[in-house]
């Protein structure tokens, strides 16, 4: 599964609300987004291409996944 197909899978819009959906889209999809996962996976920054900017964006990203009380249950199956 690619991340365009986890972020676009009914797990995933089952779990985070519309808000985060729309923002992980943008910040790590590839049409009409950032696309900052693949650039940075793949090497295609530059040293220009790092910006204050895109270091607040992953930590924003971080902060807003880390409001989330994930629960694993015994048969590994996620609850919120």
């Amino acid at each position: 599964m690619t991340l365009n197909q986890l972020l676009e899978s009914e797990g995933f819009k089952k779990y985070f609300d519309e808000n985060d959906q729309l923002f992980f889209e943008y910040l790590f999809g590839g049409e009409g987004g950032l696309d900052i996962r693949n650039n940075v996976a793949h090497c295609f920054y530059d040293d220009e291409n790092y910006h204050i900017m895109t270091g607040i964006l992953i930590i924003c990203a971080l902060l807003r996944i880390s409001k989330y009380n994930f629960r694993w249950r015994k048969n590994e199956e996620i609850i919120k």
